[in-house]
């Protein structure tokens, strides 16, 4: 027997020796398994290869051979080989690049060839004018001199898009170059691009002189069935206060001018003076337009001028602006419907709303009208619509432009300024089943600039196309597209270069015009190193949206919208000295 203490202690010790022996106490983790990733790399020729695997452990490969990334995988782990920056002058393309890590990988294969291009390229016809400059892609100016073949000097990738367009047209003479076949994908040396340069010619029909000529053409011109062509003035005429006038074909080419009315011929210019929207014709042969100022309150009028026998025409005041809520000051012209109602803006006047601009008494934001014949040729004014009756001015104000009339009734307009950036709106006014007019805003134009001054032009999709001074930068041609619930898409068609370059203009403050054939056409009065007087511009439509920009004429400081006759010749008025008339044929 041993004492109590002692025996345990013996025992203790000896129990921990026989746990030991058979492996109790902490057992130690045996490491992961990993596996290398790796391969081959063939046909390198170029610097600056680098190699990723799981879009990490960058792996620069300097040459052909065996390679191996740093970092291991953990068993059943996956692996991405990619080709993180290729090599210079090569394309490197990766097989069996990924996978699941079971056992080292070895059989990533990376094999690179030289990259393929091809040169873009094809030919130029009638260039007589110098200083073509062609860009690919929006660069790689190329400098053309004559007529023949022609390559830019930067090829393009196989597989890679290209777009060959006309960066500064040819002057002296001034032309329009057209391209066919200037855009596809590379898949072949490209030598098939056509660019057709021809002159459009330009004639002065007619040089207003003093008095009692008119002076300074203002609004668009109108055609009658014979092909006389008719206008206003704003200033000028036996009364200084402007006129209506016809200019009528002869031989050779040469116009001749007749005023058919002179306004303001007794004091107060009740009959109105400074008419300034241009004119239209209803069947009957009769003329309508407005004035801005004259009439009753000195506020415009709008007018009927009718032929009678001997050439004379006898002028009718349908309305005198500016009396009570009424609309004041129109700029625009007017538009006839099918029913022979007219339409039409005025910049000032209305009723407006708490926001809306005033001039002492006198509302500022302006009214849409609409003017009905009845009995006895008296024709009733309505007010359609008064600008400013939103909050904050959101449904715009001051339309300084005229109006369109699409085949279900509804009339479209622009407001110059007004709407939540105060750069204008364009508007739409619908006629309801119980006389009344509803108003949509159906753009509004963005901080970035707007302020439209003309009218609308509307094609047979029923998509709107307008110009506005302020868009983007230095103005442009803006399209509208309807889609579902009411909304409408604005796509800018053509953005004029800022001030001083050697762009087409800038700061359109006429509409736009369609030909047959679906181009647009129109003026910018804007002074570029090239164009001193502005330009007329044609905008043809292309693939997906696109559309191009020829010059058609080096311009007179255009004002007012063009108008074509039945050949596609286009007519305009110009600001040089007291005014030009002039046709340019494309």
């Amino acid at each position: 027997m041993c004492a109590f203490r002692p025996c345990l202690l013996t025992l203790t010790i000896s129990a921990l020796a026989v746990l030991s022996a058979c492996g109790g106490g902490s057992a130690t983790t045996p490491p992961p398994v990993t596996y290398t990733i790796g391969g081959a790399v063939s046909g390198l020729s170029g610097a600056g290869l680098v190699l990723q695997n799981n879009a990490t452990d960058n792996l620069p490969i300097s040459g052909n051979g065996n390679f191996t990334f740093s970092t291991s995988i953990t068993s059943g782990g996956t692996y991405k080989v990619t080709v993180s920056t290729q090599p210079s002058g090569q394309t490197c393309t990766v097989a069996n690049g990924s996978g699941t890590a079971n056992a080292n990988v070895t059989n990533v294969q990376v094999t690179c060839a030289a990259i393929v291009t091809y040169t873009i390229g094809g030919t130029v016809s009638g260039l007589a004018g110098a200083g073509l400059i062609l860009q690919d892609n929006g660069g790689d100016n190329l400098a053309i001199g004559g007529n023949g073949s022609f390559t830019f000097a930067t090829p393009i990738d196989s597989g890679e898009t290209y777009g060959v367009t006309v960066s500064t047209p040819p002057t002296a003479p001034l032309q329009a170059c057209v391209i066919a076949n200037g855009s596809g994908t590379a898949n072949a040396n490209v030598t098939n691009v056509a660019v057709a340069c021809s002159t459009p010619t330009e004639q002065v029909l007619y040089t207003f002189g003093n008095a009692p000529d008119g002076n300074t053409p203002t609004g668009s011109f109108v055609f009658d069935g014979s092909g006389n062509l008719y206008g206003t003035t704003e200033k000028g005429g036996a009364f200084g206060q402007g006129t209506v006038f016809e200019l009528s074909p002869g031989a050779g080419g040469q116009w001749t001018e007749k005023i058919l009315y002179s306004f303001c011929p007794q004091s107060g210019c009740a009959d109105g003076s400074a008419p300034n929207g241009g004119l239209i014709f209803d069947t009957a042969g009769n003329l309508y337009g407005t004035t801005t100022f004259g009439g009753a309150s000195d506020l415009g009028v709008s007018f009927e001028l009718t032929p009678k026998s001997g050439g004379t025409w006898t002028e009718t005041v349908l309305h005198s602006f500016g009396s009570g809520t009424d609309g004041f000051n129109p700029s625009g012209g007017l538009v006839l419907d099918s029913a022979g109602n007219l339409y039409g803006t005025t910049t000032g006047g209305g009723t407006g709303g708490p926001n809306c601009p005033s001039s002492g008494s006198l509302s500022d934001c302006g009214t849409v009208f609409e003017l009905s014949p009845g009995s006895g040729s008296q024709w009733t004014e309505t007010v359609l619509y008064n600008f400013c009756s939103q909050p904050e001015c959101a449904d715009g104000n001051t339309p300084h432009g005229g109006l369109i009339v699409d085949s279900s009734g509804n009339l479209y307009g622009t407001t110059t300024f007004g709407g939540t950036s105060t750069e204008g709106i364009v508007f739409e006014l619908s006629p309801s089943k119980d006389g009344q007019w509803v108003y949509s805003t159906i753009f509004d134009f963005p901080q970035s600039g707007g302020r439209p001054l003309a009218g609308l032009a509307q094609d047979k999709a029923g998509n709107l196309y307008g110009t506005a001074p302020y868009l983007v930068e230095n103005g442009g041609v803006f399209s509208l597209t309807p889609g579902a619930g009411g909304t409408w898409t604005e796509n800018v068609l053509l953005a004029f270069c800022s001030a001083g370059c050697q762009g087409s203009g800038g700061e359109p403050v006429a509409g736009v015009v369609f030909d047959k054939t679906g181009n647009l056409y129109g003026q910018s009065p804007d002074a570029t190193s090239l164009f001193p007087n502005g330009t007329v511009f044609e905008l043809m439509p292309g693939q997906n949206g696109t559309w191009t920009e020829l010059i058609l004429y080096g311009g007179g400081f255009g004002n007012g919208s063009l108008v074509l006759d039945g050949a596609g010749n286009l007519y305009g008025a110009g600001s040089l000295g007291n005014g030009i008339v002039y046709e340019v044929t494309p």
